[in-house]
């Protein structure tokens, strides 16, 4: 009787264990999308926009930065929340959203200005 005991409490023991050690490793880890993006905003007013997105992880949190031969605007309210990507800027006065999803090294989004959006793609660079 003793013995079967102590094999029931080692069987649960073991299941316990393994259980654990399971959902431990299935941990999922959060996408991270800092460094340098070569990006194209299609279909704009001012014709195809290429330029580079820049986004820095400070703790728990990013900032970022578009640049391109337009300008430079600071991507304001940035989230990025798994692999997706939603943020303000303002250009020429104008208020953007720019929101997206990363997977791997691509980018795949839009830029919405009031009632019209433009296409935007990008690849990290490094």
């Amino acid at each position: 009787m003793k013995t079967l005991v102590s094999f029931s409490l080692t069987s649960v023991l073991f299941v316990a264990l393994l259980w654990l050690t399971s959902c431990a490793s299935s941990k999922t880890m959060t996408y991270d999308p800092a460094g340098t993006w070569n990006y194209t905003v299609t279909g704009t007013p001012s014709g195809t926009v290429d330029g580079t997105m820049v986004i820095s992880k400070n703790g728990d949190s990013y900032t970022g930065e578009m640049q391109s031969a337009l300008g430079n605007a600071a991507l304001d309210n940035l989230k990025i929340e798994d692999n997706a990507l939603n943020a303000s800027l303002y250009f020429q006065g104008t208020e953007l959203n720019v929101t997206g999803t990363f997977e791997g090294n691509t980018f795949d989004g839009e830029v919405v200005a009031g009632y019209d959006s433009f296409g935007m793609t990008a690849s990290r660079s490094n």
